[in-house]
């Protein structure tokens, strides 16, 4: 996608749609009162996109790159979210990228 306004649109029933906007990177849930039981679709929904990243060949960004569940309704020292605050720490850009600039900074 190079600009939302420049990129290609199709018109059917009165309704525009983008055809190449097919990919979610940022998703902010805080306080959406999500339970233990939506937090296991949750990892299950990361856990397969980590297995399809390996497998994918795009260039671009794939699957979900940021997930914030903090300050819902189950404990933050659940099992299963910190299992997907782990899956999610290398596909955020922003802090590979901080912790990139580190190890360069403080070499070890």
């Amino acid at each position: 996608m190079i600009n939302p306004l420049l990129e290609p649109v199709e018109h059917r029933d009165g309704k525009v749609f983008m055809p190449g906007n097919k990919v979610l990177l940022h998703l902010n849930l805080l306080r959406n009162r999500i339970t233990e039981v939506g937090l296991e679709a949750f990892l299950a929904t990361v856990q397969y996109q980590v297995q399809f990243k390996s497998k994918s060949m795009s260039k671009g960004p794939v699957g979900l790159l940021w997930l914030s569940l903090a300050k819902n309704c189950f404990d933050p020292q659940c099992p299963m979210y910190t299992t997907i605050q782990e899956l999610m720490l290398p596909r955020d850009p922003i802090k590979t990228k901080i912790r990139e600039e580190e190890v360069v900074a403080f070499p070890t």
